[in-house]
């Protein structure tokens, strides 16, 4: 009866925290493509005339201004990267440099990844 299957149950196999780990990494690959480059915020700071500059480094890939940048279910864009008051185009991975964004719809928070494509 209700023994049975109760040990029934736990007898199933179940998905452990890492396969659906990996099952909702895929579904979200999927859905939004992969991506060319990641980029660490580990600074935010406030520039007269620009809004909020992120300070941070390039994880991985190459930074480009005009990239689409993906955070916490919004896309926004690049809009500028500097390095040491600089002007860039782009940053190669490993580069620390403050960027410019545009178009997210809540704040972009220290800690944050920036996922580019």
């Amino acid at each position: 009866g209700f023994l049975e299957m109760v040990f029934g149950f736990l007898l199933q196999k179940h998905d452990s925290p890492v396969e659906l780990f990996l099952k909702r990494k895929k579904e979200i690959q999927i859905k939004l493509g992969r991506f060319d480059s990641s980029f660490l915020v580990q600074n935010v700071f406030e520039v007269d005339g620009k809004g909020a500059a992120l300070a941070g480094r390039v994880l991985r890939g190459t930074l480009k201004a005009g990239q689409r940048a993906y955070f916490d279910g919004f896309w926004g864009k690049i809009e500028t990267i500097e390095c040491f008051d600089k002007p860039l185009l782009e940053a190669e991975e490993g580069k620390s440099v403050a960027v410019t964004v545009s178009g997210f719809e809540k704040p972009v928070p220290r800690g944050a990844m920036l996922h580019l494509k």
